[in-house]
This record gives structure tokens, sequence and C-alpha cells, in this order.
């Protein structure tokens, strides 16, 4: 009933201004832009009359365009409006968007507005590429770390190819960990590796693998790290940065942030990618050991098994078999132990020939039996 009541009211506040000329409602178009359903009228009235759009919405528009286009019912307007006006008024459109460019794209609201007209300059209107790369230029450190302005430099990404999108690639590369470390920094780098071409792609690979530890070691700067290796790249491409990651495997799997980007890669990356690191964290038995035992490690290793087969699986199920005692001693222990022995049943076999494990406690019956209580040789008085 209410939603009835709303619908009639509605109609009522739009049958208002059925009567206005097209110059009245031109006139009034700013206030009216702030209710929803009279917003939609005048995009309906938009959208079927060119003439209404250019002689009498347009100019008032133009004249409040910051204002209408930061407003939460007027941006659509604005963005509709683009696609009506005649060459000379969208000229007269590009200069006044450009001197509110950088509001307008760290704007909620006009952020939108700014991404419909760079996909419109580049479909439509390409003669004024140069003036929005210019201003984009200007500014784009401003907007590579703004929750709304990132966007619009992504949506120039999405719609300029090379070469004239290699001016935003040239500012990054001087700013390469300071972007990528950046929370809205990193999905721009992102979007700049999806839309690049192969020589640009390479470069950001050699500036990831130059500056890996600071990056890989950062809450944010780790999701392309992730992005990459999770991405159909030939192994000769990212071969350096896998094996600067492989070099200091001991290292990262300790470290919160970088333990955590490996969990994803074990999870997420290719097979060769998951392959290398494997066979990196299998070279010796006592990084499984140490690892196992570390409260960041022992999730690296946990997500290596599971996307371990094989041969290589049972080296690590042995490896962690003998080093159960030691677990023990580590406050997460009792627990992490009941989760392996019931995540890799075939772990039960390997800890039963090792009667050191279970000591005077009697025999373990094993997951399948006693499934949700712990194992009798888990020592229940430690944490």
């Amino acid at each position: 009933q209410k939603k009835f009541s709303d619908s009639m009211e509605n109609n009522r506040n739009i049958s208002k201004y059925l009567s206005f000329s097209d110059e009245s409602l031109g006139k009034l178009s700013v206030f009216l832009i702030k209710e929803q359903n009279l917003c939609r009228y005048i995009q309906d009235k938009v959208n079927s009359s060119s003439s209404f759009a250019n002689e009498h919405l347009f100019p008032n528009i133009l004249d409040n365009l910051k204002e209408v286009s930061v407003d939460t019912f007027g941006n659509y307007l604005v963005q509709i409006l683009m696609d009506a006006l005649y060459p000379e008024n969208f000229k007269l459109l590009v200069n006044k968007i450009l001197v509110h460019f950088v509001e307008l794209s760290n704007s909620c609201h006009g952020t939108r507005v700014i991404q419909k007209f760079v996909q419109k300059v580049s479909k439509t209107y390409p003669a004024y590429l140069k003036l929005v790369s210019n201003k984009l230029s200007e500014n784009l450190m401003i907007l590579v770390t703004n929750q709304y302005g990132n966007h619009v430099i992504q949506e120039y990404l999405s719609n300029v190819n090379y070469p004239t999108n290699d001016f935003i690639y040239q500012i990054f590369y001087k700013h390469f960990t300071k972007v990528v470390n950046n929370k809205h920094g990193c999905c721009v780098i992102q979007t700049l590796f999806t839309e690049g071409t192969f020589e640009q792609k390479k470069k950001i690979l050699t500036y990831i693998e130059e500056n890996l530890k600071q990056i890989f070691e950062d809450k944010f700067g780790n999701f392309i790290i992730q992005f990459i290796l999770s991405e159909k790249i030939n192994m000769s491409d990212i071969k350096p940065i896998l094996s600067k990651i492989g070099e200091n495997l001991e290292h990262f799997s300790r470290i919160r942030n970088s333990s955590n980007a490996l969990e994803k890669i074990f999870e997420n990356s290719t097979d060769d990618v998951k392959n290398y690191l494997l066979n990196e964290l299998n070279k010796t038995s006592s990084l499984i050991s140490d690892l196992i035992c570390d409260e960041n490690g022992n999730f690296v290793v946990q997500k290596a098994l599971l996307a371990a087969k094989g041969e290589i699986y049972m080296k690590m199920l042995k490896v962690i078999s003998c080093t159960l005692n030691r677990l023990k001693k580590v406050k997460f222990g009792n627990n992490l132990i009941i989760r392996l022995l019931y995540a890799h049943p075939v772990l039960e076999k390997l800890i039963c020939k090792n009667d050191f494990i279970y000591g005077n406690k009697g025999n373990y019956s094993g997951p399948a039996e006693n499934k949700g209580k712990m194992p009798n040789f888990i020592n229940t008085d430690s944490s």
C-alpha cells in the first residue's frame, strides 16, 4: 500500500510539469533533478527530443555543471545528455568539464560523469583526446590514490590504446612502489598490466622483480603479485619473480602479508607456478618442519599440501609426521594437528609407525572412528 501511495505521489509530482514548455523545464532543470522521478522524466525528454536537450536543457546544465554532476540523480542526466549533444555543444562541455576535472573525478557521483566523458571522447570525439590526456597527466598521482579518481584512470586505459596511453605508464614507472603499494593504486597497476602491450607488460614485470621484497610484504602491493602469477603468462617472463620468491620462500612465508599472498598463489595460480614453488618448498625437509611450526608459515604449508600431488605430496606428509612432537609444543599446534589429520587421512598411517609419538597413552584409533575427538597422543594440558 505504501509503494502504491508513493507511486501515486510521484505521478502527481510529474503531472504538475507535463504542461510546462521545454523552455520552462530547461530553466527549472537544476531544481527538478533533485527528485528521482522528475530527473527520470527529464532524461526521457532528452532521449526523445534533441532540440530540448541542446537548446533548452544544455545551457542551464552547463552553467551548473559541477552541482548537477555531483548530484545523486543529476549525474545520470549529464551522462545521458552527452549522447544527445550537438558537436558544437559538446565542445563547450569539454571546456567546462576540464575546469572541474579533478574535483569531479574524486567525487562519488562525479566520477561517473568523467568516466562517461572519457569514453565519449575516445569513441566519438578523438580530437579532444589530447586535452583530456594532458589534464590526466597533470593530475595522475592525485587521482590514482583516490577511491573514485582511480576509476577514471582505469576507464581511460580501457578505452585508449598505445601509444597514446603510454604517458600513464611512464609516470607510474617513476613512482612504481608508491602506486602499487596503495590501496587503489594496486588496482590501477592491474589494469595497466591487463591493457598493456607486450613491452609495457614486460617493463611492469621488471619493476615488480626489482622491488619484490617491498611489494610482496605490503598489505596492498602483494595483490599485484597474486594477480600476475594467476595470469596465463609464459614461465620465462615470470621466472625472475618466481626465482626471487623461491630464494626467499622461508622469509616470505613468515611475514603476514606475503604469507597470505603465498596461500592465494597456491590456490589460484597456474600449475606451472604451483609446481615451481612446491619444488622450492621441498628442497630441504627442515624448511617444511620450520614453517609448519610458524604462526604464519603453517598456513602456507597447508595450502601447499592441498596443491601437491603424488610423490611430492607424500614427501611433505612424511616430513610433517616427523615434526608432530615439535608441533605439539607451539601454541596452535594441537588444533593444527587435528586439522591436518582430518584433511589428510594418510597422515595417520605415517604417524602410527612412530611409537614415540604415542608414548604410554595407548593406540590412536584414527579420525574415521573418533571424528571430533581429541587424538590420544595430543597433550590436552597445552593450549
